[in-house]
């Protein structure tokens, strides 16, 4: 664009910068120049006539130029300057970010210097447009390239010099993730140095036209790939050498079948060796040694080692180690090794699973972790090895070098090598436990058999399988067999039938904790048995067996239980019969004093001739009389609840309980109490007699006790329980204190002193079910809920 002619737009504020700003409308030289003298007014003179250069104060009265340029109408595509005093001042570094082409000095501003300013800002413009150009045409260069090379799923890097990447295509960004501007040494194989054997090197330093190399990298996740990678120059127009384009083919899924096809041969190998070894060796020792060199020159692994897990301690010892060179040797600091230090771990090894973690944070356990951290573990894989069905320890890789992954292949290599040293192991404990229990058998049998054979009771020696090795005469006779018939097979099986162990088993007992176990059981034929199992062990404290001694303990268990029961009954009758001597004295005091003082007055009145109150006093002594007579009668009931009247037999109970309400039909009547009896109370087992008693004891209880209950009622009635049935008599009256509802059923309790009665029923009630082999007991909520006094008979008495 010429600059002859050209629109200048001056926005002009205050101070210094603003009056030169205005003075260049003073001299034009051919330019049309409007000045304004803010952001408001300049936006409106753009939108009238938009012009061709812009030249604005840094500070405005109503805004900044930077504000200006970015929302300023018709002022797009112009060449806008920012003019300031300070170069430096925020708003001149806000207004070049906005696109200001350039900040002019206040000096620089005079007419006659106006055309030289026009032509510099016309160059800038013009130079910053071709660069724009030129970036637009090389990003679409790029777009385009990396849509075709995107599709070839080939690699391409531009490389400089300095080896750092200038560009590269997505297939190489999904791999490596973003590179651009990192040194190509770093972005694709993590090292601080060039690469050895680097084909752009050779490039650059060489003059190679062409190199070709098959290299690894590692990928954003830090994991193996190869490429093949050619590297070739590329030069400018005149032959120089600028830069370096590398092109990187794919080879890693290739590579990984070849290296999963060289590793599957190399277990396989190793496996041969190692089978091989167990063949060979005898020594499980020597054995775990052999493996562990095995598994070193096979694996790239920072350590192999194995750890036994001992019993008697309950800790671990690390028995065998393999260290790779510059790893630290853990073997010597890892012994006695408490097990309820690692709960985690040892839970996880104990319930036969793989221990797989390729990042030390991976385990749940604090304290596992812990203990790993100090050996430098970063990832860990772990398999535990089994004697039988005994945990024996584990085999074990470390890796320090960082986390890593385990492949499947690595774990079952190890779970196979593991179970050829468990084998080992079990062969060698099975050939040790055999020669110890032989020579412990044959010993025994010397010195203790004919000793043994004389005790009447039960006695066998059993294997750690629980199988019997030998058995004295008194345990064949229980079963009318001969001792020799009873080795070889198992006591739940002779004595019981049974195709596993007892539960309780003293013997499995004894087994699992190395002590002294006992239980009582009883037989098929209801006989009951003490058995009492003993540990049998070998001069190291291994475990050879049990000896079993069963005693037949019936007769004993019968006697102490009768003299329990006779003494429990000799107690209760102790305490009652002290409860009713006191009761009876008391309560027989107060009739005989009312007679005695009575008596008195009476012969006092009959002496001074007041013949009608003479009577009176007689009525008295006749009424304590009558009272003692009812409380007399009462104790003799009583005293004769001890034995039934009648012989069980089958009793309908609501027939007793009809009969019952009958006696207080009168009663009910006057009061309007509505008794209900429920249609099926069931036939049971008793004394009719009793029985009939009970419920007239009851109902007539529940009569006495209605108070002022408008609308009161009483219900018999059962219901079914998990062993017998209930039954009880419900009321709706007064109700009992929860504090005094064992009282009730105490001699000659009564709640209400001024209620008529002797306060003896209740404990008939009570003495009548128990000798029927119940219990009675009342549920109630305190004063004003009722009462229901609940009671059942006994289970072998129903009918």
């Amino acid at each position: 664009m010429s600059t002859n002619g050209a629109r200048i737009l001056v926005v002009a504020g205050d101070g210094a910068p603003g009056e030169r700003l205005r003075a260049l409308g003073a001299g034009s030289g051919g330019y049309t120049v409007d000045c304004v003298a803010g952001a408001a007014q300049a936006r409106a003179a753009a939108v009238a006539s938009p012009p061709h250069f812009v030249l604005a104060q840094d500070r405005l009265p109503d805004g900044t130029a930077a504000g200006l340029l970015r929302g300023g109408e018709g002022l797009a595509g112009t060449s806008f300057a920012v003019v300031s005093d300070d170069p430096g001042a925020p708003e001149v570094r806000d207004a070049l970010e906005a696109g200001a082409l350039d900040c002019l000095a206040p000096g620089e501003l005079s007419p006659e210097n106006l055309p030289a300013l026009v032509a510099r800002l016309h160059r800038v413009a013009g130079g910053l447009a071709a660069r724009r150009q030129a970036e637009a045409e090389r990003d679409e260069y790029r777009r385009r390239l990396d849509l075709i090379t995107g599709n070839l799923g080939v690699g391409f890097a531009l490389v400089s010099r300095d080896y750092r990447i200038q560009w590269a295509n997505d297939t190489l960004r999904d791999v490596f993730g973003e590179v651009a501007g990192a040194v190509c040494h770093e972005a694709f194989n993590r090292r601080p140095d060039v690469c050895p054997g680097c084909g752009v090197r050779e490039v650059f330093d060489g003059g190679a036209e062409r190199v070709v190399r098959e290299q690894r990298h590692y990928d954003t996740a830090g994991r193996p790939v190869w490429f093949e990678v050619l590297a070739a120059p590329v030069r400018d127009a005149g032959g120089a050498v600028t830069g370096a384009m590398e092109l990187l083919v794919p080879l890693t899924e290739r590579k990984r079948a070849e290296e999963r096809l060289a590793r599957h041969l190399e277990h396989e190998r190793l496996l041969a060796e190692v089978a091989a070894a167990a063949v060979r060796t005898g020594a499980p020792e020597r054995f775990q040694e052999e493996c562990v060199a095995l598994l070193s020159r096979a694996l790239d692994v920072s350590r192999i080692y194995v750890f036994e897990h001992r019993v008697a301690t309950d800790t671990m010892d690390n028995t065998v180690e393999w260290v790779a060179p510059g790893v630290s040797p853990e073997r010597e600091r890892l012994q006695g090794v408490p097990a309820t230090a690692t709960p985690w771990w040892m839970k996880e090894l104990r319930a036969d699973r793989v221990i797989s973690c390729a990042d030390l944070e991976e385990i749940p356990g604090e304290g596992e972790r812990e203990i790993l951290r100090s050996q430098g573990i970063r990832a860990v894989l772990a398999v535990p090895l089994f004697v039988g069905d005994r945990y024996f320890g584990f085999l074990g890789f470390d890796e320090c070098r960082g986390p890593r992954r385990w492949l499947p292949e690595d774990v079952e290599l190890l779970r196979t090598v593991g179970s050829f040293l468990s084998i080992i192991l079990e062969r060698r404990r099975a050939e040790e436990t055999l020669r110890a229990s032989e020579a412990r058998y044959r010993k025994l049998s010397d010195e203790f058999h004919a000793v043994l054979d004389a005790i009447p009771d039960t006695l066998i020696l059993q294997s750690p399988q629980m199988e019997i090795l030998w058995a004295n005469r008194g345990a064949a006779l229980g079963v009318r067999r001969e001792p020799r018939e009873l080795v070889g097979r198992r006591c739940y099986e002779i004595w019981h039938n049974r195709d596993r162990p007892c539960d309780p088993c003293p013997v499995r007992e004894c087994l699992a904790s190395g002590e002294f176990a006992e239980c009582c059981t009883t037989d098929p034929e209801g006989r009951i048995w003490e058995l009492r199992a003993v540990p049998l062990r070998d001069d190291g404290g291994g475990m050879l067996g049990t000896i079993e001694l069963a005693r037949d303990i019936t007769a004993r268990r019968q006697a102490e239980a009768e003299r329990e029961a006779l003494i429990a009954e000799l107690r209760s009758r102790n305490e009652a019969l002290d409860q009713f001597t006191y009761t009876v004295s008391h309560d027989l005091k107060g009739p005989l004093t009312t007679i005695r003082g009575f008596a008195g007055l009476m012969e006092r009145e009959a002496r001074e001739g007041r013949a009608e109150r003479a009577r009176g006093y007689a009525r008295q002594i006749g009424a304590a009389a009558e009272r003692m007579q009812r409380l007399l009668d009462d104790l003799l009931g009583l005293s004769r609840i001890g034995r039934l009247t009648h012989a069980p037999v089958p009793v309908s109970l609501l027939e007793v309980a009809r009969e019952a309400a009958a006696s207080f039909a009168v009663q009910a009547a006057e009061r309007g109490v509505e008794v209900e009896i429920a249609p099926d109370l069931p036939v049971v087992r008793g004394d009719p007699t009793r029985l009939r008693e009970v419920l007239e004891n009851l109902l007539g209880n529940a009569v006495k006790f209605l108070g002022d209950e408008p609308h009161p009622s009483v219900r018999v009635g059962w219901r079914a329980h998990a062993a017998r049935p209930v039954f009880y008599v419900r009321d709706n009256g007064v109700g009992i204190a929860p504090e005094q509802r064992e009282r009730v059923f105490g001699l000659f309790e009564k709640l209400d002193p001024h209620s008529p009665g002797t306060g003896i029923g209740l404990a008939i009630v009570k003495r009548i079910v128990e000798v029927h082999g119940g219990r009675i007991w009342v549920e109630s909520e305190g004063r004003g809920t009722g009462c229901t006094f609940c009671f059942t008979l006994g289970e072998a008495d129903r009918g």
